[in-house]
């Protein structure tokens, strides 16, 4: 399971912008994508992230009860997407507050 892969698919299909007013939707191998938002994206961001963590928890916790049952490896690679993943989600959200903070400063 390649957890990465699906952190990067919550934006994959995500293209619809408003502007001034009007939502423009646009299409993907001939579907329309509507309804997506930001927050609904940034959602299910933080959704995989958490599932990437919780993976990389039970199976740390695996590796310690019962070394045998499980390739050390796959737990290094667990951990690390883990840590992608946080890492990901702190840079987008990061970017979001000074975003925001740079818009209210305009006023």
């Amino acid at each position: 399971m390649n957890s990465i892969a699906g952190l990067g698919s919550a934006f994959d299909n995500s293209v619809s912008f408003r502007h001034l007013g009007k939502e423009n939707h646009y299409t993907e191998n001939g579907k329309t994508i509507a309804d997506v938002s930001f927050g609904k994206t940034f959602s299910e961001l933080l959704e995989k992230a958490s599932d990437t963590v919780n993976l990389s928890e039970r199976m740390s916790e695996q590796f310690v009860l019962d070394p045998q049952s499980i390739d050390h490896h796959d737990v290094t690679i667990a951990i690390a997407e883990a840590n992608m993943a946080v890492t990901l989600t702190k840079t987008v959200t990061d970017g979001v507050i000074r975003a925001y903070k740079e818009i209210i400063n305009l006023r």
